[in-house]
Parts: C-alpha cells; structure tokens; sequence
C-alpha cells in the first residue's frame, strides 16, 4: 500500500454502552407506520485512539495518527437527522454535555423507525428501506449562524433532501480576510464542529408475530476544519556563530475562507462503507464553486518562536502551535491559477554583543513566499505541520501532513531574501 495522508475520524460503534449525563432536545417521535415493524437502531459514537488528550502518536500499518491536542477536539455535543426515501425527516435528535466537558465516547442512542417506505424481496418476506444519516457534532461553533438556525428548525415531517443538504456551507467573514473558523488561542474556546452522512439499510422480516429487531450500525464522523503547527531550528555556521532569531511572521498563502458543511464527493481510502475499518484515508473532496477564484492568505504572530536567545537572555520556543482552525482548501482555484500553496516568512536576525560595547545589533528580513507543489490539497481533518531550518539567514522549509504517514512531502524549499 502506498504511503499517504490520513485523516483522524470519529467512530459510530455499533453498541450499545453505557454514557456519562447528557442533556436531550428534540425528543421526537416518529410515526410509523403499523403495517410493518418498527426497527430499534442503535448506535455509539467513539473518537478513534481514544487515549489521553496530549498522549504521543500512535500507529496502525503504515500509518501514524494523533489524538485530540485539547478537549475542544472531543465531542461536546451531537445532532443525528434520519431521513427517509421520500425526504421526510423522521428524526432530528440533539444530544449535549456539560459545556466544559468533552468526551471520547458519546452513546447509546437508540432509535425506533419505520421501513414502510422500503422495498418488500418476496422470496425472503423482509423489507428493506435505506435512511439517510447526518451527523452533526458541537454544532454550536457553525458559521453562520442561519446554518444553525436551519439545522434546528427541522421537524419530524419536514421535507430535508440530499440536494439541500449538500449545499450547506460553513463561511468565515471574507470581508476580514480569511479569518479562523475556530479561533481557540483566546479565553472563550469552542468545540471544533463535525459532520458526515450515510446511507444505511434497515430492514425486518414482515410476517404476522414477528419480533421488533435490533440493528446496530458502525458509522463514523470527522473534523470540519484545518490546522497549523510550526517547528524551528538551526544548522551552525562558522559566519554568524551565536546567532539568534525570532520568526516573527508566517504567512500561507491560497487558502478558501468557505467549505462544504457535510464532506462534499469525497473519496476515502479504505472506502466509506467497508467494515470493520478503524481510519481512512481522505484521497479526494469538491470545495464549493467561489466566485471570482476567492482566495487569501493568513498570517501567524507568533512571540517568542525561533531559535537562540531573546535581548533579555530568555530563550526562544522552538514549536509554535496555535489552536486556530480554518476551512479545508484546494489549491487549484487560487486566483492566479497557480495550483499551489505557498508560505513565506518573516524572520528577526540579533547578533551576539560586540565584546567591547555590548551592543546587541537587529536586523528583520522579509523572505518572498516560496511554492509547496507537493501540497496540492488540505482535506477537513488535517493538521499540517511546518518545519523551517535556517543556516546563514537562509531558511528552508518542509511540509507534512498529520495523522500521516511520516514522509515529507518535499524534503526542502528554498527562499530568497526579498531586502
């Protein structure tokens, strides 16, 4: 198998445990049909590597996967919509916790529905009916807010078609910029949203006595966004011996400030509904159509990353890891035409102090944006992570994607200095 980019997933194990407190809204019923049995569905949703929050990454095969870097990449809260054959809406159940509390494991949720919608296979006298399945976590953090709105005014009865649906995006507001979806490196944090769909069978043999059966289904759902770490250091030279430097500015550039709310003609590798799988890998997704190619750029300010020392002797972080997450983005609509992604810095340069004077001298360079032609996508669910080294004021970069398989996806860029 070759090597590629995973992305982290939640689990709907088909079980049924049981669950810390949860509060409920939406306590509908549907109404079935009494010509045919009502089916129990059952279902228990389960983070993948549900370790600690901070434990290190774990592997399976090839592949190397990571747990959430805080509780607001947990579930806090969960929305399930059940759709019928027809578009009606059967259920629309909302299921919270406590608002400080994010979990790993989020069940038993049980559900009792019709199947006279389905299709009758004479030779064996069951029916079959296929519902469509949305699931929708810590919807609370959605943009904007009429997506919300929307996703909580649907009845039992209402029509919800695939069309519809498909059509719901999450937005920053582009007139700022490309802004986070999730901005977490402030005192108020939110629950990073989630979604997916199925289509799932749900069936029962139609014969007078016949039991109401229980059916356990195993779905799964992933992180709506993407996010951003960086890593320094530094090569020595026998030029500038002691040097220290600060990155003061990290600038990626063509990302899309909207996206799909539920994962858009996307292709998983093992594929969406083989059993019996623990990750997949995302191998292809549609961004929505922006109008006049809307790209932009964001900027990272980070205070104290680089290498060496500060003017006060304190030293400088060698990571950078802000808890910011944007829309997922292909690069092949920037406004250029350009299909790739491209990251430029700005780095503070501080010589040691002359022997004589003491004298600390400063010099900021700017480095134009170099291009990541191996980075052609960045799928919902990823955490790319950015490593520059530097040696003579000259900075290379390289690229991976996390969870991932641990291969660079270019070994180096180089920059040129724009001073």
């Amino acid at each position: 198998m070759s090597r590629q980019a995973l992305y982290i997933i939640l689990l709907l194990v088909a079980a049924c445990l049981g669950q810390s407190c949860r509060s409920s809204e939406n306590l509908d019923m549907p109404n079935p049909d009494n010509a045919d049995p009502e089916v129990t569905l059952c279902l228990m949703v389960e983070i993948n590597n549900s370790a600690d929050i901070n434990r290190p990454a774990t592997r399976a095969d090839d592949y190397t996967f990571e747990g959430p870097a805080s509780i607001y990449e947990r579930i806090n809260s969960l929305r399930v919509i059940i759709v019928r054959p027809d578009n009606t809406v059967e259920y629309n159940r909302f299921e919270s916790l406590d608002k400080n509390e994010g979990v790993q494991k989020f069940g038993e949720l049980i559900f009792q529905v019709s199947i006279s919608q389905g299709n009758l296979d004479d030779s064996t006298g069951i029916r079959t009916e296929k519902k469509r399945i949305y699931l929708i976590a810590n919807e609370e953090s959605l943009q904007p807010e009429e997506l919300l709105t929307t996703l909580k005014n649907l009845e039992p009865g209402n029509k919800f078609s695939s069309k519809t649906a498909e059509e719901m995006i999450i937005s920053t507001d582009w007139e700022k910029g490309i802004t986070p979806l999730i901005n977490n490196t402030e005192e108020h944090k939110k629950f990073v949203p989630m979604s997916e769909f199925f289509d799932v069978d749900v069936s029962a043999t139609i014969k007078a006595g016949a039991s109401r059966p229980i059916q356990y289904k195993s779905l799964f759902i992933t992180r709506a966004s993407v996010k951003f770490e960086f890593s320094v250091s530094a090569e020595s030279s026998a030029d500038l011996p002691g040097e220290s430097f600060r990155i003061q500015t990290i600038r990626f550039e063509k990302l899309m400030p909207e996206e799909y709310l539920f994962p858009h003609a996307t292709e998983y590798t093992p594929g969406k509904y083989v059993d019996n799988v623990i990750n997949r890998a995302i191998t292809a997704f549609e961004t929505p159509s922006l109008s006049g190619g809307k790209t932009g750029a964001i900027e990272f300010h980070p205070s104290d990353f680089g290498c060496g020392t500060n003017n006060n002797g304190e030293a400088y972080a060698d990571e950078y890891k802000p808890q910011l997450y944007y829309c997922e983005s292909k690069s092949d609509r920037g406004i250029d035409g350009n299909p790739s992604y491209a990251v430029g810095v700005i780095a503070e340069f501080s010589n040691p102090p002359l022997p004589l004077t003491g004298e600390i001298v400063t010099d900021t360079v700017k480095f134009n944006p170099v291009e990541l032609p191996n980075l052609p996508i960045l799928p919902r669910n990823t955490v790319v992570k950015v490593h520059f080294t530097f040696k003579d004021r000259t900075p290379k970069c390289s690229v991976t994607l996390h969870p991932y398989t641990a291969v660079t996806l270019n070994p180096s860029f180089g920059f040129s200095n724009s001073n």
